[in-house]
């Protein structure tokens, strides 16, 4: 598989890289040291690099109308100038900034070389990050706690879905969110990069021991000390990016409808080999959830590995990508056994790249009808690099054209039935979302 077929998880990347402050202090320090010759010259290497292979390989000749060469006057001059790295990436930043399109960004080297699996300058694998088992979300305007893996130690200690982030380790989670609110970012990404930088302020090193403080259903104040345990899933690499747990789950969810959650498009060969054994188990159905919510996308060609199983007709397609010279069909091929009842898909905010093109791909071929909260239309093919600097550099190298005709860039999957996210429902223990794609295939099958 070629480069040209990744979707990679952006948005995550950028959103830990640069709004979280991944790394650690001593990185943080080292960004705001006095820069030597070298450290500028690299600099200076980095910025042509960016300029250059953003002139030459992006998908749109005109560079979605970004005056290219007059930012690269306007801000050359100002990355030979930078007195540290934090000035440096600020100029860098404000280069792709100009495209105004997700998908394109820096990584600071110390927080790409935090992540876990990531390679380190001399070679090494940075330690491996453990998590709390929260996934968050913000509902009505707070960060809350969505969902729980039942196995972790934030259940063990009896924390709620529903429940408020307040703090934690005594740093309060509204500053957090006021610095985001400041972001010049679509704002179909800032509930994506609030929601993202939460739950990395919540990780570390498997051991450690985070003190959070919640807000529980009775709003009183409970403090937990949340241990930080191995991610569950399959580990996966990828390219350049750092190691991506991928957790598949299928299960009959009430009599006669099948369930299928996916995390991440990773992992294709344990991924497609567990998908085919659900399809085989609900093929007589009468109906079938797909749960991508939460899902920040991976492989494209996956999309369409996963989609032959959901059509019984040749020459489908969910739609195109299209590069500076090429166009290519994310075409379907029909496999031997194929679900062909009523097909739910869910999505959210947080459901982007892969997830995007899976969900609106079936949805305009009149396959899926699709449940949740519009997605954010983060949605370029792009790939990572490494910058002289040492920095990791990420660029969209296509676009994507649904089949209607319709980019999602910008724009996402408007589902079919939008329902919003209610921090009383996730207290009451409720899915609505998975309630109203079971009500829906109900009333299909009488």
């Amino acid at each position: 598989m070629t480069h040209r077929f990744i979707k990679v998880v952006g948005a995550t990347l950028v959103a830990i890289g640069m709004l979280v402050g991944g790394c650690s202090s001593k990185g943080k320090q080292a960004a705001q040291l006095p820069l030597t010759s070298e450290q500028k010259q690299l600099n200076l290497e980095s910025f042509d690099m960016v300029w250059n292979t953003i002139k030459a390989k992006h998908f749109d000749p005109k560079l979605n109308g970004a005056d290219w060469e007059g930012a690269k006057t306007e801000l050359r001059p100002k990355i030979e100038q930078a007195k540290n790295m934090n000035e440096a990436r600020a100029v860098l930043g404000d280069l792709i900034g100009r495209l105004k399109q997700t998908h394109f960004g820096i990584i600071p080297a110390e927080a790409y070389n935090d992540l876990p699996g990531a390679k380190k300058a001399d070679g090494s694998k940075a330690d491996e990050n453990g998590t709390s088992g929260i996934q968050v979300r913000v509902a009505d305007g707070l960060p809350v706690v969505w969902k729980l893996d039942p196995e972790s130690s934030a259940a063990a200690a009896g924390v709620g879905t529903g429940w408020q982030i307040v703090s934690v380790d005594g740093k309060k989670i509204s500053k957090l969110l006021d610095r985001l609110k400041n972001l010049e970012i679509e704002e179909s990404m800032k509930t994506v990069y609030q929601s993202m930088s939460i739950q990395r302020a919540m990780q570390g090193a498997i051991g450690e021991t985070r003190t959070v403080v919640f807000r529980d259903g009775s709003n009183a104040l409970v403090t937990k000390a949340i241990s930080m345990q191995s991610p569950s899933g399959t580990a996966a690499v990828f390219g350049n990016m750092p190691k991506i747990y991928v957790r598949m789950e299928s299960k009959e969810i009430v009599p006669k409808i099948g369930y299928i959650s996916l995390n991440a498009f990773f992992d294709p060969m344990n991924v497609n080999n567990k998908y085919k054994a659900a399809i085989e188990q609900f093929e007589k159905a009468d109906g079938l959830i797909i749960d991508l919510r939460g899902n920040p996308g991976g492989i494209g060609a996956m999309a369409m590995g996963l989609g032959g199983y959901l059509v019984n007709k040749d020459n489908q397609k969910l739609g195109e990508m299209v590069t500076r010279d090429a166009k290519f069909n994310f075409l379907l091929n029909p496999q031997p056994t194929t679900f062909d009842g009523p097909l739910a898909v869910l999505v959210d905010e947080m459901s982007m790249s892969t997830s995007e093109i899976f969900a609106g791909g079936l949805q305009d071929l009149g396959r899926a009808r699709i449940f949740g909260i519009q997605t954010p239309g983060a949605a370029l093919p792009s790939t990572i690099e490494k910058l002289p600097n040492g920095d990791g550099f990420q660029y969209a190298f296509a676009n994507y054209i649904s089949f209607k005709g319709q980019p999602l860039e910008g724009k996402g999957v408007e589902p079919d039935e939008i329902i919003p996210l209610h921090r009383d429902v996730l207290l009451a223990g409720r899915d609505p979302v998975i309630e109203a794609a079971i009500g829906w295939i109900g009333c299909e099958k009488k």
